[in-house]
């Protein structure tokens, strides 16, 4: 093997490394955030979803520099994906709005309760 095809090959396998170790740990980071994130209660969510939305467009981020830091973003189909992510997210903020409105009137009707029980 020439000097020249074992630089390459070695370059590659260094970038290959790379990109194992950037995309092993981005996924460990969304595992992390998955994790906590389940664990938090319907209020607590309430309190971080402008955090939420940030940290999964971070992610998100994240993903599209490590494909492109390996060259690969001309095999993904990025305006499909994007596309997707778009109907994604809107069904998600509809349903969250959905559950912040049953919220909001369970919340109205648990202060009628609690109005009537304490009334004389």
């Amino acid at each position: 093997m020439s000097r020249a095809n074992e630089s390459i090959e070695h370059s590659l396998v260094v970038r290959v490394q790379v990109f194992g170790r950037r995309y092993v740990r981005l996924l460990q980071d969304i595992s992390e955030f998955v994790r906590k994130h389940a664990s938090l209660s319907f209020f607590q969510i309430l309190f971080v979803r402008a955090q939420t939305v940030t940290s999964i467009e971070n992610y998100q981020a994240r993903l599209t520099a490590t494909i492109a830091a390996f060259q690969i973003s001309a095999l993904v189909n990025i305006q499909q994906w994007q596309e997707r992510n778009d109907k994604a997210r809107a069904k998600d903020r509809r349903s969250l709005n959905l559950r912040l409105n049953q919220l909001a009137v369970d919340n109205l009707r648990l202060m009628e309760v609690l109005d009537t029980k304490n009334s004389p």
